[in-house]
């Protein structure tokens, strides 16, 4: 996922942090997925607007030839609220 979505944009921003709390992972068979609370803060290169966003992500997993693959992934944010 890294590599064929944040990589290809990482050159439109001066920064980006990621990080993921709350994490819940859930399996049954071959399938799997995980639900993740999210903040991203970044800047963008061109108009050095910067953003600070809270939100949700959710994965779904397939396990293909013994390997566990992504197959959908869907987050939403939000503007964090300010302290």
């Amino acid at each position: 996922m890294i590599e064929h979505h944040v990589e290809p944009e990482k050159d439109a921003l001066v920064f980006l942090s990621l990080d993921f709390s709350n994490i819940q992972t859930h399996v049954e068979d071959d399938f799997a997925w995980t639900l993740v609370d999210t903040t991203v803060q970044g800047e963008v290169r061109k108009s050095g607007k910067t953003f600070n966003k809270t939100g949700f992500q959710t994965f779904l997993f397939k396990k293909v030839n013994g390997e566990w693959l992504v197959v959908h992934t869907h987050s939403s944010s939000r503007n964090r609220a300010k302290d």
